[in-house]
């Protein structure tokens, strides 16, 4: 849901509305933070909650934080001869793409979350 509202503020052509529109961005593009994490310790045996925080955590940061930018820097520096001083832009919004196969995983997870809730659950 906040793809859209990112991808008009990326190719906004002045900062005012920009800033809008990242406003329900990064609210929309936040809230699967929760579910997720909460989802996680529900699965995960009594005394591997921590260690299943720790590995999610590692993992989000690793790849948001560490690969995220080096990619849309490298796709940047890669539109950069077609888009000149533009490229940034372009960059953002085709990174932002991956949010698609992110919903389809998401997606295809919930359809067995109900079973493996069962299996797992809290009790274990």
């Amino acid at each position: 849901m906040a793809l859209p509202f990112a991808t008009l503020a990326f190719l906004s052509p002045r900062p005012g509305p920009a800033l809008l529109l990242l406003i329900p961005s990064y609210f929309l593009g936040t809230m699967w933070l929760g579910p997720t994490m909460a989802i996680a310790q529900w699965l995960a045996k009594l005394r591997m909650r921590a260690v299943a925080s720790a590995i999610l955590l590692f993992i989000l940061s690793l790849i948001g934080l560490g690969l995220g930018p080096q990619v849309v820097g490298v796709m940047s520096d890669l539109l950069a001869a077609r888009f000149a001083d533009q490229s940034l832009r372009y960059a953002l919004v085709l990174a932002g793409m991956v949010n698609i196969g992110a919903a389809l995983h998401f997606v295809l997870a919930g359809r067995t979350l109900q079973r493996d809730l069962r299996s797992g659950g809290e009790a274990a």
